[in-house]
Formats: C-alpha cells, sequence, structure tokens
C-alpha cells in the first residue's frame, strides 16, 4: 500500500458492500473522482464511524488500496450541509450537483475548478442563495467539458430542460442512466 497523503473532497454517493461497510464516491480537489472504501461507515454500534454520506465535505487521509480503489484514514468532517436536510427543493438541487459531477468524471478525472465551484454551489444552495445558483453551476460545468452553450436570455426552465438533455445523452452514452434528482426537480419546476 502506498503512503497516505491528504486531500479535501465531497462526498457523491456511497454504495453497500456486506453488512456494515461502503464503496464511497468521492469528488476530490487533488485526485478527483475516487472510490474508497469505508469499513464500518454503515455500523449503528460503532460512534466513531467516518462521516462518510452524501453531500459531506470532508478532509482525509488517502493511500491507494488496489486499482482503482482507495482507503482512507484520519476522515474529518468539514462541512455536513445540515441545512440543505430541511428544504426539500435545495436538497434536490444539491443532489443533482453531486449527481451530475458523479456521473460526468471518470474514475481519477480532476478537475481542482469544478471541485472548488461544487463546494461553492453547496454552500450557496445551504445560505439560501435563488436555486439559479444551479443554473450556474451546470453552465461552467458544460463549458469546462467543451460543450455547447444555449443562448443567454432564454427562459430558465428551457434552459432547464434543454441541459437535462444534453446531461442524459453524455451520460447515456457513458453509463446508460438517468439522473433521477434532476428529474424530480424537473418535475417540481412544472
Amino acid at each position: 500500500m502506498s503512503a497516505f497523503v491528504k486531500d479535501d473532497a465531497v462526498v457523491l454517493h456511497a454504495r453497500p458492500y456486506g453488512d456494515v461497510d461502503a464503496i464511497v464516491a468521492l469528488f476530490a480537489r487533488s485526485h478527483g473522482r475516487i472510490s474508497v472504501y469505508g469499513r464500518g461507515v454503515r455500523s449503528s454500534k460503532r460512534q466513531s464511524a467516518p462521516p462518510l454520506a452524501p453531500l459531506y465535505e470532508v478532509r482525509l487521509e488517502l493511500a491507494r488500496k488496489s486499482g482503482d480503489l482507495f482507503s482512507a484514514r484520519a476522515v474529518d468532517l468539514v462541512n455536513a450541509h445540515a441545512a440543505l436536510q430541511t428544504d426539500l427543493v435545495r436538497l434536490g438541487a444539491a443532489n443533482v450537483v453531486v449527481e451530475i459531477v458523479r456521473e460526468m468524471y471518470q474514475e481519477g478525472q480532476s478537475d481542482p475548478l469544478v471541485y472548488a465551484r461544487l463546494c461553492d454551489t453547496l454552500r450557496a444552495l445551504e445560505r439560501g442563495v435563488p436555486l439559479e445558483v444551479l443554473d450556474d453551476f451546470e453552465h461552467e460545468l458544460l463549458a469546462a467539458l467543451g460543450y455547447q452553450q444555449e443562448e443567454e436570455g432564454a427562459d430558465p426552465l428551457a434552459r432547464f430542460r434543454q441541459r437535462t438533455e444534453i446531461f442524459g445523452r453524455v451520460i447515456g452514452t457513458q453509463r446508460g442512466r438517468d439522473l433521477p434528482a434532476r428529474a424530480f426537480l424537473l418535475s417540481v419546476a412544472r
């Protein structure tokens, strides 16, 4: 196993692995999109379980375990974005943001500017900034990935629907999956 290095990350997703463990998808400042083996993160009996729930911003020490999988130690919670838990629409918008990053970036693919924008967007949603911050995030992400931008001044709902189609096409060619949180927000916007 290689030496541990410090990095900051946002938890994108956690999928169960066994009874109490999980494979956690992170988007880290330096390492980009990575998967971390989270030993005991789902255990209700373990009080010292690392804070690796979706949307959490964490500071951790990483080491490559095998292949694309990392192990982590000294996981410290930076921001749990607790205020998002009380507003379903903002929680949905935050989930759209992390879902898009999780689906658009492959394992090991990094982008420090997108990481910074991801953190800024989550914090803005938590502070109650208007939901246009989601529009700004998507616009910047599509520009960073080299996709054509829609016309300025277009109806926000029309832009949202157009981006849903773009993300669907891109992700459909990569993983053949939809973005459920995005579909939820689109249904709320109607």
